[in-house]
């Protein structure tokens, strides 16, 4: 993984010349070996060896060109690109990808091209797509880039002809039709504005489901005065209508009744209503993350017309090549085990899985038959297996799950945590059922319990189940197909499910889909849900559109090969980073390979089979450990049990003979290592009960079993954080060894890997289901992976010059956060300026001037709209602070505070009793821990810091100065509260003293709080709120909040201070990196070394645009709404001019920094936290603004937009980032 200093990010200009001088060499040499290779004699068509290293350079061309372009490195890319057009001529796939590079270099630079620069840009583009028009001049792709090169070029006359042309050949292409109505839409000519009319029309016929085109069609239509207007209302209202409730949440706007208002204003005449309502739905619906996903599908990315296949000619060679010279796949030996007395038993069983149903760390059997559950378990592994418990089944069921519902793990005497159990659930003919996991204390023994109050009201068949984390709050929910519907049901607390089906536009009651997979199929840290139905062979996808809503995607005809399909497994087969997928049934055996581009929709390549026989069930492993999963099919009638070995480049082999002594399984069938000897074994049903077949391979290959428990790491301590699932379902595992790359779902409790031969494996990723990605470097074989307490949100860093490196200093922008939710649909307030102290000793001049580094190094975007620099003189004799609380103005209005004569409190206790005193009495990077019991992460229990301030001689005013910081909830934690009845939400801190009578009351309910890392707090108290004499306090909160001093001054007057603002000598914008985490042993918050920095993708990207790069001071020197706009890896070079003279005798200097803007992160359950926009401006009053607000001065807005927010993040990167990951090779 890349890891550089501040310096050796930069890249040099000769060095890029240089590479394509050399990539012009290359293309001669392989040009020159294409043509004597053809005339080659050939034996039986077999490829010379000449041949063989041809074809793979020729692939590797085409990988390295597009992994390049995937990552944004357009110059870099363009190389490979070119020789591999050079060398196939013939051949669409180098020409379309050679052109796609080049527009993208053209139009998506980092910083703007200028000049001989862009010049030579432009031509190079021009000569790329006229080679790409002598292979395919009539394709659609082809037309697009065409005309976004003439448009990135002025010349939307042309590109406006060459779509017109294409239009008239391929007329039922709504793509085509958008961009035409894309590359006129602001035209000022009336014949050209007829023309877009018409392609938005025409687009808006072919794709009416498409909301993006449906608002735009709406508000053109009504400055038309067109009544074909009402069928668009009437269109746009159903399409709406499982969003609205959401809508109107944050928005107060009711979207029914205005479009309702709409249709009947355009029925009446009534054009400026009708115009003004058209105007308003489109800006309610803009920034809607269903629209957005709407408008990439119309208006793809560059990216999404990447070709990933050569033709035919070229395949064919490549595929004798690889054939010929492909190695056989590692052996495989499955002996099937003494069947003992209990799983003889077992003859007729529908469902069974193996999981550690009695915490022991060892494999149980959990199976299902027509009258019951039974757990079969052993203690050793040299032992008879043996029945633990029988269940008799209240009703017909054939499926089984097993997952923790609960969250029922518990602390053992050291207090860590000890795993959760599994629940069962059980769906078929009777509906659903849930039973509890249950430990009686006393005797040990297990039991289920059927649990009747789950509130899940199905009483139809279900066909199939997914257990996931729908609304990503940490919980696992519930979606169930029956013959007529399709339903989501969202866990509580306590095994109480909420249907809240209505809030998603689901697919059509007949579709009767028996296979439900969930994956996060569009690259967006979010979970679809593939359903697919074999018996009408149609899928489709519910596209996940956050906050617990879903959008049904009907799979193009096309693509669909589901007929008779009952079973489907998730697999990135070719290792390209885009999840296949394995499809059995009546039909043989199938693989269905992919594509996925930024912005546009994971979308079907091909379709290999693998076998032609019926297959009833179908799992995959890596049961020879090479690094590849297998197949292994089974429950076709009495048909014989068939295992495919898999292979590089997603090719599978039959294994015959590794099962033929083995019984056939003829019903279900799990999988898992259940000696712990590194290989996957199975148990299946046969006709003679349960069979255990014992993978015997050569062990030869090296493995990594890995289990995730989400449990944050902390000062030595675990606890359960309630972001994630208790075993992390649902989670992507990531790993590299040497050139191998494995990508995973986690459905269990244990995830294996094969190596091959590598002995370790260089890192492996894991992406929890709440979005955060963990990177462990060098895992070890059989490990237990424990989520990182580590803040996916928080704000920019601020480091400071202190005289010989950058140091991390603080965070900024805690008191702005937009998009933030308290509780579901309730949004927080938010404060755009704040003023921090930053000590003269931690702020030194260099060279006359005063520099500091803004980073943004979470999964957020920060918005700077102006920063100031405040030098502050004051005497030696006192110290001075600002208040940087988080509360509103009226609490933590900006002043300079001069506390000279400090007083520290006679006493600091707990709700325990405990001394915290000497954690209080100076700031010593100690912090207090009031608390034992932990919630979730931010939350803990009711705990309180009392003061004794000792004995006072009638004071007036008492200010209290708290140092501390906070580890906070995020959105999807405080979601999750609101909609569990048995917690409450972090309170946060509020001031109680004696009430006089031996109690204690609220003085102050609200007193503000330290933001992020340690800061100073300033709270004023009135004396008259204390029982005469008694000058106890206590600062009660639930939130974790930890704090190192505590000091107060008594009836202090203020001491004079000067203030002198410094001037901005310049703000430069850059991307940089991440900083080394730089881990506090105890209570504290983290810190970060500026001096390493990794610049490997950290986080998955948002959307939207950015600020470009280069000099953005004008952007800062003033609050107009002009922002910098930061993501994640970006970095802002601030330089002030230092102050002319020194403080004068007696005196000293502090700082202080004064920030305007707004933080939005990217939580998946931040409001609009998918994406950058709408930016945030001052005049808002809330977030997302109004659809009547907006900025001042809208025409300096939009040239500003223009000008300065240009820049995207890579959207395939961070996916792309292990698989592309340098590492040191296998072990």
């Amino acid at each position: 993984m890349a890891e550089s200093s501040e310096s050796s990010t930069e890249s040099s200009d000769s060095g890029r010349s240089r590479n394509w001088k050399l990539g012009a060499v290359a293309v001669v040499a392989l040009i020159g070996l294409v043509a004597w290779l053809a005339t080659l004699p050939r034996s039986n068509n077999e490829p010379t060896e000449d041949e063989r290293a041809l074809v793979e350079r020729i692939v590797q061309l085409k990988n390295r060109g597009i992994a390049l372009l995937e990552n944004d490195k357009f110059t870099e890319a363009d190389a490979p690109l070119a020789e591999l057009a050079a060398a196939l001529p013939d051949d669409p796939i180098g020409p379309r990808n050679l052109t796609v590079c080049r527009l993208l270099a053209l139009t998506e630079p980092s910083t703007p091209l200028e000049g001989e620069a862009r010049a030579t840009t432009v031509k190079r583009a021009r000569e790329a797509l006229e080679s790409l028009k002598a292979t395919s001049a009539d394709s659609p792709e082809t037309a697009i880039l065409s005309a976004r090169i003439l448009t990135a070029v002025g010349d939307e006359t042309q590109a406006a002809d060459e779509l017109l042309r294409a239009t008239k050949e391929l007329s039922e292409n709504a793509v085509l039709w958008y961009e035409l109505y894309s590359v006129l839409q602001y035209t000022d000519d009336e014949a050209k504005q007829k023309i877009a009319r018409s392609a938005l029309a025409r687009t808006a016929k072919l794709k009416p489901e498409n909301l993006f085109i449906a608002k735009d069609w709406l508000l053109v239509q009504a400055q038309a005065k067109d009544p074909a207007i009402v069928d668009t209302f009437q269109t746009i209202t159903p399409l709406v209508r499982p969003f609205v409730e959401a809508i109107q949440q944050y928005t107060g706007k009711d979207l029914t009744a205005m479009l309702a208002e709409g249709e009947k204003a355009a029925r009446e005449g009534d054009w400026p209503l009708a115009t003004t309502t058209a105007r308003i739905v489109g800006n309610i619906l803009k920034p809607e993350e269903v629209v957005r996903s709407d408008a990439r599908r119309i208006h793809p990315h560059p990216l999404a017309f990447v070709m990933l296949d050569f033709g035919s000619a070229f395949d064919a060679r490549r595929a004798a090549v690889a054939e010929i010279t492909s190695q056989p796949a590692a052996q495989l030996k499955f002996v099937s085990q003494p069947v003992d007395a209990a799983l003889a038993e077992l003859k007729s069983v529908t469902d069974l899985t193996l999981v550690d149903f009695n915490s022991n760390d060892r494999y149980d059997i959990v199976a299902l038959t027509p009258e019951e559950i039974i757990v079969c378990t052993r203690e050793a592994t040299s032992e008879a297996w043996r029945v633990l418990l029988r269940t008799a089944l209240e009703g017909e069921f054939d499926r089984l799950h097993a997952f923790d519902l609960d969250a029922d793990a518990t602390a053992d005497s050291d207090g860590n945590t000890k795993p959760a159990d599994v629940d069962l659930i059980l769906t078929g003919p009777a509906g659903v059922a849930v039973y509890e996991n249950q430990l009686n204390p006393e005797t040990g023994q297990r039991s289920l319990q059927l649990r009747s109050d789950t509130t899940i009201a199905i009483t139809e068949p279900v066909l199939d189940a997914a257990l996931v984390d729908l609304d990503h709050d940490g919980d696992l929910d519930l979606a169930a197909s029956t013959a007529r519907s399709v339903s989501l049901w969202f866990y509580r607390a306590d095994f109480v499910f909420v249907d809240r089906s209505h809030r998603s536009q689901l697919p059509p009651g007949d579709l009767a889909a028996d296979t439900l997979v969930p994956v996060d199929w569009n690259e967006d840290a979010e979970v679809d849900l593939l359903l697919i139905s074999g018996r009408n062979g149609s899928g489709g996808l519910l596209e996940n559109l956050r906050h617990g809503r879903f959008r049904w995607r009907q799979f193009a005809e096309s693509a669909n090969a589901f007929a008779d399909v009952t079973s489907i497994e998730i697999v990135d087969a070719d290792g390209d980073a885009t999840w296949d997928l394995v499809a059995a049934g009546a039909n043989g055996t199938r693989l269905l390979r992919t594509k996925s581009s930024p912005g546009n929709e994971t979308g079907f390549r091909t379709t290999v089979e693998i076998d032609s026989a019926a297959a009833a069930r179908m799992q995959l492993a890596d049961f020879n450990n090479d690094g590849h999963l297998d197949i292994l099919t089974a429950g076709a009638s009495d048909g014989p049990t068939a295992l495919f070995a898999g292979l590089n480049a997603g090719r599978f082999e039959p294994l015959k003979a590794a099962i033929d002594d083995a019984p056939p399984i003829t019903s279900a069938f799990d999988l898992a290592d259940l000696d712990a000897d590194g290989d996957i074994d199975v148990v299946g049903g046969t006709m003679t009960g349960l069979v255990v077949l014992e993978n015997q391979g050569d062990h030869e290959h090296h493995w990594l079993d890995v289990t995730l428990q989400a449990e944050q790491m902390k000062g030595g301590e675990r606890h359960a954080s309630g972001r994630v699932n208790h075993f992390g379902v649902g989670s992507v595992l990531e790993l590299k060894a040497g050139t191998l790359y494995q990508k995973r779902i986690v459905t269990d409790s244990t995830t294996h890997f094969g190596l091959g031969s590598a002995k370790q494996a260089d890192v492996l990723r894991v992406l929890w289901t709440n979005g955060i990605p963990q990177n462990l470097m060098d895992p070890l074989s059989d490990q237990h992976v424990f989520e990182k307490q580590s803040l996916k949100t928080s704000c920019p860093y601020l480091y400071t010059w202190t005289g010989d490196r950058f140091e991390f200093f603080t965070d900024l922008l805690w008191a702005s956060p937009i998009g933030l939710q308290h509780g579901e649909g309730k949004l927080a307030p938010f404060r755009a300026w704040e003023y921090l102290k930053i000590p003269g000793d931690r702020l030194v001049p260099r060279n006359g001037r005063l520099d500091l580094r803004v980073t943004e190094e979470l999964w957020e975007a920060a918005y700077f709209d102006q920063i100031r620099l405040l030098a502050v003189d004051h005497p030696q004799d006192v110290d001075v602070f600002t208040n940087e609380k988080v509360g509103p103005a009226e609490i933590a209005r900006h002043r300079i505070y001069t506390p000279k004569h400090k007083r520290l409190p006679v006493a600091a206790t707990d709700k325990f009793g405990r001394d915290q005193l000497p954690f209080v009495s100076k700031r010593d990077d100690r912090y207090a821990r009031l608390y034992k019991k932990k919630f979730r992460q931010g939350l803990i229990e009711d705990h309180f810091l009392e003061l004794d301030l000792g004995s006072l001689d009638d004071p007036q005013e008492i200010v209290l100065y708290l140092t501390g910081w906070i580890y906070p909830t995020d959105t999807s934690i405080n979601v999750a509260l609101s909609q569990d009845p048995t917690l409450d939400g972090p309170r946060p801190p509020a001031l109680h003293v004696p009430d006089g009578k031996g109690g204690w009351r609220e003085a102050l309910p609200f007193m503000g709080f330290p933001g992020g890392k340690t800061k100073t707090i300033v709270v004023p108290v009135s004396a008259s709120l204390f029982p005469k004499g008694d000058y106890r306090l206590r600062i009660a909160t639930t939130a974790e909040i930890y704090w190192d001093e505590v000091f107060f001054t008594v009836d202090e007057q203020p001491t004079p201070a000067r203030e002198t603002e410094l001037a901005l000598e310049s703000a430069d914008f850059h991307d940089r990196g991440f900083s080394r985490i730089i881990e506090h042993p105890g209570d504290g918050p983290e810190r970060y070394d500026y001096q390493h920095v990794s610049t490997s993708p950290k986080w998955p990207p948002m959307r939207g645009f950015f600020t470009r790069f280069g000099d953005v001071t004008e952007l800062l020197e003033s609050t107009d709404d002009r922002l910098v706009v930061l993501g994640a890896g970006d970095e802002l070079r601030l330089s002030f001019r230092a102050p002319a003279s020194d403080p004068p005798e007696g005196w000293t200097r502090d700082y202080v920094i004064h920030n305007v803007g707004w933080d939005k992160d990217a939580d998946l359950n931040t409001v609009l936290g998918r994406t950058v926009e709408p930016l945030p401006f001052t005049g808002m009053k809330s977030y997302p603004p109004g659809p009547d607000e907006a900025p001042a001065d809208a025409a300096a807005y939009r040239k500003y937009l223009q000008t300065w927010q240009t820049r995207t993040h890579s959207q395939r990167r961070f996916w792309t980032a292990i698989r592309d990951a340098e590492v040191g090779g296998s072990r």
